[in-house]
C-alpha cells in the first residue's frame, strides 16, 4: 500500500484524514498533541518539528521513508512551509497544503460575487498577520519547482469537535450552546445578515482521497468549501432550532467589530466562493449540508480545545476596509 504522512495528524482535520485513508494507506499521522481521536491501524508520532534535535532527526523513522503523499494541515508561516519542504518535499511524490480562501483580496469584490481562484491574493500587511502567514506560505510554494504541490483554500471547517460560531461575537465560542440555552441574546455583527459557508472536514478528507496522486492538481490552488452560502445568523438559526430553544440578536456593526480589539475581523466580510474547478477535477462535491453538520457536532458534546483564536488573530491587525 501507499504511504502516506499527515503533519498536524492528532487534531479534527487529521482524524477524519486519517479515518478516510487508513484502508487504502499506510498513514502515519504526526501531532505534537495527544490524537483527538485514535483510528485504528494509524502510526501516531508525538513531535513537535520545531524542536527537533539532530539526534532525534536521524531516528525519526519518517524522515527517512518515501511517501505517496505528504498532507500538510498546520502551514501558518513561511517557516513552516520551508522546514517541512526541507524534510519530507524530496522523499514525497505529492505534497498537499492546507491553506484559507483567507488569502484573497477583497477590496474590488462586488456585493454578491463569488470568489474564484483567479482572483488575486492580498496584498501582505493588509489583513493582518494570520493571512499575511498563509500568503507568505503560498508564495514560498508558488516557486518550488522540484515537489508536486496543490494548496487547497477551505472556510470554516467543521467537524465532531469543533467549536462553533461563524460571526462575531461569536466566532468559535466554547460558551455559545450554554448561553443559548439559557436564553441569552447573542451580539451579531451587521444583524448576522453577512453571507458565509463552510465545509466539513469529512469532505475535505473525501477530496484529498481523491486529489492524491493526480497530476492536474500538479502546481494549483484549488477552493475547497461549499458553493452554496447563507446569511450567518441562518447559522445559528440552525444551532437554536437543534437545541429548540429561543434566539434572540443584539447588533453590532461591523466598524465597532473592528474597533472593539475582539479579533476575527476577516469574518465579517461576505465569505462566498467558487470550487468549481476542484468539483470538477474530483468529480464529487460536498456531501455534508450545514444543519447535519451543527447536528453532529452538538450531539458529540466534547469540544477539542486549541489555541484556534490565538492563531486566527496573530498581530498585526487587518488593516480596516
Amino acid at each position: 500500500m501507499m504511504k502516506v504522512l499527515i503533519i498536524g495528524g492528532s487534531g479534527i482535520n487529521g482524524h477524519y484524514l486519517a479515518q478516510r485513508l487508513v484502508s487504502v494507506a499506510d498513514v502515519y499521522a504526526l501531532g505534537k498533541d495527544a490524537p483527538f481521536q485514535r483510528v485504528a491501524g494509524v502510526e501516531y508520532i508525538n513531535q513537535d518539528l520545531n524542536y527537533i534535535s539532530s539526534s532525534e532527526s536521524e531516528a525519526l523513522d519518517i524522515l527517512n521513508t518515501e511517501f505517496e503523499c505528504v498532507i500538510d494541515l498546520c502551514q501558518y508561516d513561511v517557516h513552516d512551509a520551508k522546514r517541512n519542504h526541507d524534510l519530507f518535499g524530496s522523499r514525497c511524490h505529492h505534497y498537499i497544503v492546507v491553506s484559507t480562501t483567507l488569502v484573497y483580496d477583497r477590496r474590488n469584490l462586488q456585493e454578491q460575487q463569488r470568489i474564484s481562484e483567479t482572483t488575486p491574493k492580498a496584498a501582505l500587511g493588509q489583513f493582518g498577520g494570520y493571512v499575511d502567514g498563509k500568503i507568505r506560505v503560498e508564495n514560498f510554494w508558488e516557486q518550488i519547482r522540484d515537489t508536486n504541490w496543490t494548496i487547497l483554500r477551505p472556510y470554516h471547517i467543521l467537524g465532531k469537535g469543533s467549536l462553533l460560531g461563524c460571526l462575531p461575537l461569536h466566532n468559535r465560542d466554547h460558551t455559545l450552546i450554554q448561553n443559548l440555552q439559557n436564553h441569552q441574546p447573542l451580539t451579531l455583527c451587521e444583524h448576522g445578515q453577512i453571507q458565509s459557508t463552510f465545509i466539513h472536514s469529512k469532505d475535505i478528507a473525501e477530496a484529498i482521497f481523491r486529489l492524491i496522486g493526480e497530476p492536474k492538481s500538479f502546481m494549483q490552488k484549488f477552493n475547497l468549501t461549499h458553493n452554496s452560502s447563507y446569511p450567518a445568523v441562518e447559522y445559528y438559526e440552525c444551532i437554536a432550532d437543534i437545541l429548540n430553544v429561543p434566539l434572540h440578536i443584539k447588533n453590532m456593526s461591523r466598524k465597532v467589530v473592528w474597533e472593539s480589539g475582539y479579533g476575527w475581523e476577516m469574518t465579517t466580510f461576505n465569505h462566498q466562493y467558487n470550487s468549481d474547478k476542484l468539483y470538477g477535477l474530483i468529480g464529487i462535491a460536498p456531501q455534508y449540508h450545514l444543519e447535519k453538520s451543527l447536528a453532529e457536532i452538538i450531539q458529540f458534546k466534547h469540544f477539542f480545545e486549541t489555541d484556534v483564536h490565538n492563531k486566527m488573530n496573530l498581530l498585526p491587525q487587518p488593516e480596516w476596509c
